[in-house]
């Protein structure tokens, strides 16, 4: 069974001082499981961790990691990758937002 695809989007994170606001995360690769010869299938989830993103970003730049856990022990860990490229913004774009933020009050 698949159980992360390398096309399913995992998270959506924030890009420090990028044109773009975020960043969608994806597996590096496509993550299977054998389930037991019997037919049960096994508990398996998972759970990732990005570090914090700071533009410029790459598409395929790793930005974290998935642990995949059986009965919450980790059976494997694969890269977070990010699916979108981010280009730095220019100083009057962070003005920009940043005054736009003390407007809202979000600082």
């Amino acid at each position: 069974d698949t159980i992360l695809s390398h096309e399913k989007i995992i998270a959506t994170k924030r890009v420090m001082e990028g044109k773009k606001k975020t960043v969608k995360i994806v597996a590096k690769n496509d993550v299977n499981i054998l389930n037991k010869s019997n037919g049960t299938k096994r508990n398996v989830n998972y759970k990732f961790d990005i570090n914090e993103i700071k533009a410029p970003v790459k598409k395929g730049d790793v930005v974290g990691n998935i642990n995949v856990l059986e009965n919450n022990k980790i059976i494997m860990s694969v890269d977070a990758v990010s699916l979108d490229e981010v280009k730095k913004a220019n100083i009057f774009i962070v003005y920009i937002r940043n005054l736009l933020n003390m407007v809202k009050g979000n600082i």
